[in-house]
């Protein structure tokens, strides 16, 4: 009797080969649809490096369509985005889901492929199966220490949203954002196929506190609550540090879907996904049905199967989109399950929205006089004389001097139209080698930038400040640059010119007189903040120079670069997963009417009427001498103090008619 030949072995995962056998296995498979291959190669180029050649111009230079294929293959291994192109084939709409998956999925992709790609359940679209992976990538781990204790969603820019109580267990409290410890032993993991090494860690940030409700999913004898009982929603917002790369992506609260207070037989037979992390590292998918829906504590009663670490977790309709966020498991007396709660997605963000437009910003900033003071004088430089002495006028009016002392009344303290929260994290942080080091205050002309010069230099009492401006580091020959830099340095070898291969040598001279400098600090630090022109005579001369110290400050332990710049002046060239972003918002009537609205506590139907229509007014008034809006940010902030000192004197004569 002939004996069966033994199965052959499963081909390994894409993520289990090298470098060199991945690239071998894409090129494979980019031969079989050219078309479908040179479209995802595109895409990553326009996303990641804007400064490579597209598929079209590799067929050109090359000939033909077979060797652009290996020349994008080589170009992708080379710029170390191969994985995020095998990634986007993996889950791309098109022929073959299942053998593509297999090909290039990661673990948990192809779990999900599993369950979406099933032919009993009538699920095929390939659509959910990408929105599932992306969704997976902006799923974290939450550890206390080296402790798992949930899950987080990674929503807007830097906020991630999971249950009360996975912090409350960590010895979180309603004041936590004060807790120092509490800051320092809580990490947030994300694990996604695009990054480099396969993980990114994050901290809370110093005020990371953005919206909390406590934790009911207990009583007080440890007995779980129904639903019916439960009065809170069990969530708590908090906002991370601005090292979050850009390559995990974000999802939008206000993107979810659509649960029915009555659910049909049909509707609950429907199939709904849970991603989290059960305990560990490796990522947890499943696929089940909907029992009930709760309405009056904004609950689901769902069957799909979690674990302990599990807390936090997105729930997602068939469509991939959000409706929840898993609270926790819910037993039978004798300790069997009895079925799985979450809380409604739309509740928490309506309850998030409310949060914000009631709490006033940090107290940090209109208690510090010295920053009142350097944005009095900011404004007060840009313009005509007009519009000077009206900045003027409108700083008085607010309550703060000359000197940056405030009269104001505690409600109406003195706000700039200015990110500076999140500066003030990237300022108070200590990072490791290699970990946010560099940061970018991107923005448009007018919103800002250039205070966070005299910013930086108040608020970084923990150490030293070296401030390039814009007529050093973009108006002056390299040479001359240099020498402003370091004015006893060595730059005047004249066997090489003062660009090219110069650079790498001469940058390294002047990191050491940096690092020099911060030895004489108190702590050993220092954060050089540059201001970068484009405009400037010798912009293009210099911001070469700029772009390779980003680099190789990543290897300076004691140094730190903070770029301010306009918007992708830069940014394309750094290409850097470590570089940290801010962006200034652009402004217009909207985010003016937006930020009066929003820092006045308990505004009435009413007043917010009022407050459009004055911003209406204002921003209409002839800004004379301005041909564009460089100036803007004055504008803007001078039309908030003036709208919001005419809010308050209504409110107060209102009350005395009373």
């Amino acid at each position: 009797m002939m004996a069966r030949p033994a199965p052959a072995a499963p081909a390994p995962r894409y993520d289990e080969l090298s470098v060199t056998m991945r690239a071998e296995r894409l090129l494979v498979h980019a031969l079989r649809d050219i078309p479908a291959f040179a479209l995802l190669y595109d895409e990553q180029v326009r996303a990641k490096l804007p400064s490579l050649v597209l598929f079209a111009a590799l067929v050109q230079t090359f000939g033909d369509q077979i060797a652009a294929c290996q020349a994008a293959v080589d170009i992708a291994q080379n710029a170390q985005f191969l994985d995020s192109l095998a990634a986007s084939l993996a889950t791309a709409p098109g022929p073959a889901p299942r053998e593509r998956l297999g090909a290039f999925g990661s673990a948990v992709a192809i779990a999900i492929g599993e369950g979406v790609l099933d032919t009993r359940t009538g699920l095929s679209n390939t659509a959910v199966l990408f929105s599932l992976c992306r969704v997976t990538s902006a799923v974290c781990l939450i550890r206390d220490v080296h402790r798992p204790i949930g899950t987080g969603i990674l929503v807007e820019d830097d906020l991630v949203l999971t249950a009360a109580h996975v912090l409350e267990d960590a010895g979180f409290c309603p004041n936590g954002s004060s807790d120092t410890k509490l800051r320092e032993n809580i990490v947030f993991e994300f694990n996604h196929p695009d990054l480099t090494p396969s993980h990114h860690r994050a901290r809370l940030a110093q005020d990371w506190l953005e919206s909390y409700s406590p934790s009911c999913i207990k009583a007080a004898n440890g007995h779980i609550l129904s639903a019916a009982t439960a009065q809170t929603l069990d969530y708590i917002l908090m906002r991370l540090d601005t090292s979050i790369v850009a390559d995990i992506p974000r999802i939008k609260l206000d993107s979810f879907g659509h649960i029915p207070i009555d659910m049909t037989e049909r509707e609950m037979g429907r199939r709904y996904f849970i991603i989290g992390y059960p305990g560990g590292a490796d990522c947890k998918f499943d696929i089940a049905s909907i029992k009930a829906v709760h309405q009056p504590s904004a609950r689901i009663l769902h069957l799909c199967n979690t674990g302990e670490g599990m807390s936090g977790s997105p729930l997602l309709d068939e469509n991939a989109r959000l409706i929840g966020m898993h609270e926790g498991r819910i037993e039978e007396p004798a300790g069997t399950i009895k079925h799985n709660r979450a809380t409604m997605v739309t509740t928490i963000t309506t309850a998030i929205t409310r949060a914000r437009q009631t709490r006033l910003p940090a107290p940090a900033f209109a208690n510090n006089a010295q920053v009142r003071r350097a944005w009095a004088e900011y404004g007060a430089r840009n313009g005509t004389a007009a519009q000077k002495n009206a900045w003027k006028e409108c700083v008085q009016q607010a309550g703060v001097d000359e000197q940056g002392a405030s009269r104001a009344a505690p409600e109406d303290h003195y706000y700039p139209i200015f990110p500076f929260a999140a500066l003030q994290t990237w300022l108070d942080a200590t990072p490791a080698a290699g970990s946010g080091k560099v940061l970018m205050i991107e923005g448009l002309p007018g919103t800002g930038k250039s205070f966070a010069l005299p910013y930086c230099a108040i608020r970084c009492t923990h150490c030293g400040v070296t401030t390039v401006g814009a007529g050093v580091s973009s108006a002056l020959p390299l040479l001359d640059m240099l020498y402003q830099l370091h004015p006893g340095g060595k730059f005047d070898d004249m066997a090489r010119p003062a660009e090219g291969r110069m650079r790498n040598t001469y940058i390294k001279i002047v990191l050491d007189h940096f690092e020099a400098l911060a030895a004489l600090k108190t702590n050993g630090q220092l954060v050089v903040v540059v201001e970068l022109d484009e405009h400037g005579a010798h912009w293009q001369d210099t911001a070469g120079f700029w772009l390779q110290l980003a680099h190789l400050v990543m290897e300076r332990r004691t140094l730190r670069l903070l770029l301010v710049a306009s918007p992708e002046t830069m940014r394309d060239d750094l290409n850097i997963a470590m570089v940290a972003s801010i962006r200034t918002p652009g402004i217009d009537i909207g985010t003016v009417r937006h930020f009066c609205t929003s820092l006045f506590d308990g505004m009435t139907t009413g007043e917010r009427a009022t407050a459009a229509d004055l911003c209406k007014l204002l921003w209409k008034q002839p800004r004379t001498g301005r041909d564009d809006d460089r100036f803007a940010m004055c504008d803007a902030a001078r039309i908030v103090i003036q709208v919001r000192r005419t809010l308050l004197e209504r409110r107060y004569h209102n009350a005395d008619l009373e």
